[in-house]
């Protein structure tokens, strides 16, 4: 039978595993753990069968150790038939698909401890084990809102993503929380209490609260004229908060979410509203709202 990833595998296990050395410049040289970890990871990965779904992938994985003819004697009895040529073509399938996985130099990559490679076959065995993390369950969940939903318009390749990559690296759920731990917890705590505080209470100047917005740029023009216009349409449906919409607010969703909006800039049931809408939305309302509003 040609070279399949089942024969290298067996050779591989046999040499690094069971051997423990291979010879270099004459000398007897002991193969590292993190090889050995790592091609012990493969073989259960492989005896195990799952990644195929199929019961004679089963039948052929757990049996790759053994020479052809054993194999062939269990393939026949396991009442797979008598088709030498249909069992040859399962076992070039699936070692096709295991060589896809793994590398098509897979073997070299063990022998010569190639440890870049070796690292990035352990690291897609651990992919494998959480295919279920999708992109909410990693970064914050502001970037998730600022993200167009749907399937995107165009195809990248990911080195021609670095710039995003880079940015979003920082972005990750893990990154802020390992960075928030290394802050003083007292200290996050008396700037969230200030940055909640009203500006102005009762004739009072809340001066750290405006030191706090100059220093994370958040009173430039820009800025200024979006909290304007929206401090604008927040009085104008103030009257509308608890009753139900009136006829010239056409929008119902969008009516509901400007009543949010109210509370959010109100600093009142802030967390609520937060979980029930993102920024996306409540802009998109904030436009579409605006004409009804002033009318």
């Amino acid at each position: 039978m040609a070279r399949t990833f089942f024969r290298e595998l067996s050779s591989l296990e046999n040499e690094v595993i069971l051997t423990g050395s291979h010879n270099v410049d004459g000398s007897l040289v002991a193969y590292k753990e993190f090889t050995k970890d790592v091609l012990s990871k493969v073989i259960r990965f492989v005896e195990c069968g799952d990644y195929f779904n199929s019961k004679v992938a089963k039948v052929i994985c757990a049996n790759f150790r053994l020479k052809n003819s054993e194999m062939l004697n269990i393939w026949h009895a396991s009442g797979h038939g008598s088709n030498d040529s249909a069992f040859r073509t399962y076992v070039s399938i699936y070692s096709s698909r295991l060589y896809d996985l793994f590398g098509k130099n897979f073997y070299e990559v063990v022998v010569t401890e190639d440890m870049q490679r070796l690292t990035h076959i352990n690291n897609t065995l651990k992919a494998l084990e959480i295919d279920d993390w999708c992109f909410d369950d990693i970064f914050i969940p502001l970037v998730s809102a600022s993200v167009p939903r749907g399937t995107p318009l165009k195809v990248f390749k990911l080195e021609d993503c670095k710039a995003e990559l880079q940015i979003l690296k920082r972005l990750t759920k893990r990154y802020v929380n390992d960075l928030i731990d290394t802050l003083d917890v007292d200290k996050l705590a008396y700037l969230k209490h200030t940055f909640n505080k009203f500006t102005i209470n009762s004739k009072k100047i809340n001066k750290d609260k405006i030191e706090l917005l100059e220093f994370f740029d958040l009173l430039d023009d820009n800025e200024l004229s979006e909290i304007s216009s929206i401090n604008t349409i927040m009085s104008s449906i103030l009257e509308y908060a608890d009753k139900p919409p009136t006829s010239n607010i056409t929008n119902n969703h969008a009516y509901v979410t400007m009543v949010y909006v109210i509370r959010i800039l109100s600093n009142t049931m802030r967390e609520k509203a937060l979980k029930k809408f993102n920024p996306l939305d409540v802009k998109k309302a904030i436009d579409t709202c605006k004409d009804d509003i002033n009318n």
